[in-house]
């Protein structure tokens, strides 16, 4: 199996990222060279842990997603990181306000043509702390990040058993949608298949046929702010 992110060489690493909300994970599979975790975890004991931070409720979406960046760069950030994602599961304000600074910036990086993964992860991770009072403006962001992300993997091709670049930030804006209105989410999903063929038979969107199964699976939204 081909490395989903360069697309060229084969797959050795294989990583379960666990969202915040029960049940949900994504199976990603890279190479060496575009995930050198080993270096990092073989430093991970090797070397004295960092300070773990404070004020973790204070903390901006820079700022958490540049601790995200030194965790992947260098083991010895890791403990610091996650620090930050175990404190944050007790911080729904916080969450929410983080999750209305990641989107402008998953715009910014879609505009660029580079995949957000990082800040989709957690923006889409937050649905469940956004209050009632915004979840038009939270539902709005997602159906927009989504028809752009449609729109930029058609110019990928995806091999045989691929889900092709973008397709962590897709399935968690889909999943975070479904989650926090099932009407809209079907209304999107037929707008993709109208703008880009039956998901079913085009392997370039298996993502979006994933994601519609996890979402019937699931129960009806039960949101804090409800």
């Amino acid at each position: 199996m081909l490395c989903e992110r360069c697309q060229k060489r084969e797959a050795t690493v294989y990583v379960t990222l666990i969202a915040w909300s029960p049940g949900q994970h994504w199976n990603h599979e890279f190479c060496d060279s575009c995930h050198a975790e080993a270096e990092r975890v073989k430093a991970y004991n090797s070397q004295p842990s960092n300070p773990l931070p404070s004020e973790v409720a204070n903390i901006s979406a820079l700022d958490y997603l540049e601790a995200g960046e030194c965790a992947r760069r260098d083991g010895v950030d890791g403990p610091a990181f996650k620090h930050i994602q175990n404190e944050l599961r007790d911080l729904p304000a916080t969450r929410e306000r983080l999750a209305f600074e990641m989107l402008p910036l998953i715009w910014q990086s879609l505009e660029r043509g580079e995949e957000p993964a990082w800040q989709t992860s957690l923006a889409g991770s937050c649905w469940g702390s956004i209050q009632a009072g915004r979840l038009p403006e939270y539902t709005a962001w997602l159906e927009k990040i989504i028809l752009r992300i449609f729109e930029l993997r058609k110019g990928f091709t995806t091999p045989v058993g691929g889900h092709g670049p973008f397709s962590l930030s897709l399935s968690m804006m889909l999943i975070a949608l479904g989650k926090v209105d099932r009407a809209r989410f079907t209304w999107v999903v037929q707008t993709l298949r109208d703008r880009g063929g039956d998901a079913r038979l085009d392997p370039r969107w298996r993502v979006i046929v994933q994601a519609e199964a996890r979402i019937s699976r699931s129960e009806p939204p039960s949101l804090s702010g409800a």
